[in-house]
């Protein structure tokens, strides 16, 4: 017994309709392999002070940045090796939430930018630009996963103390491991911050 023809086109219509929304839900930059032009962003003003975004990028293993996490005009940047940039894509991707295409080429001056009042993510690439973002609630339950990116030590401890600005408890964190991280004398006052 053969299939009716209209069956046929039905389920033709429907396999494209979900390869149409899959690729929406997680569009290609983030099926792709991690390259030199990765970049990602992490940003949230949380209206007490500014804090900066941190902004995640991409050197060989030998680059004199790599372990380094100067405040540049975008934001926190943070110097990570190719292997650690694709740990956190996929992290990205395994959260689940919608991405959209955006047309940012490049990451703007931080301090001339809105406040944005959840957390924004913006990943960059040589293939496009997605960006999402969640609510604030969300923030210490959606960010802590992402840490098992990271095996570069300052990359590590850069994320855990972004996570802990948002009052994200995160334990034995040694806020002055680093003394180089406050160059806009922001210090914030969290409790999870053992300064």
């Amino acid at each position: 017994m053969t299939a009716k023809p209209w069956l046929w086109h039905l389920l033709g219509l429907f396999l494209l309709t979900a390869a149409t929304a899959c690729s929406a839900q997680s569009p290609n930059v983030l099926h792709s392999p991690a390259d030199p032009s990765t970049a990602v962003r992490f940003f949230f003003d949380g209206g007490n002070y500014f804090h900066p975004p941190i902004i995640f990028r991409v050197v060989p293993p030998t680059d004199k940045r790599l372990d380094t996490a100067p405040v540049l005009r975008p934001g926190r940047t943070v110097y990570i090796t190719q292997t650690e940039m694709q740990k956190l894509l996929e992290g990205l991707l395994a959260m689940g939430l919608h991405w959209d295409k955006s047309r940012r080429t490049s990451f703007e001056d931080a301090t001339r930018v809105l406040p944005e009042y959840g957390m924004s993510i913006y990943v960059l690439s040589s293939r496009g630009t997605v960006k999402s973002g969640f609510d604030t609630s969300k923030i210490c339950q959606n960010l802590a996963p992402l840490d098992s990116a990271f095996h570069t030590p300052r990359a590590l401890w850069e994320f855990k103390v972004f996570q802990a600005e948002f009052n994200c408890e995160i334990p034995g964190l040694d806020g002055n491991a680093y003394p180089d991280h406050w160059p806009w004398n922001l210090k914030p006052k969290s409790p999870n911050l053992h300064h």
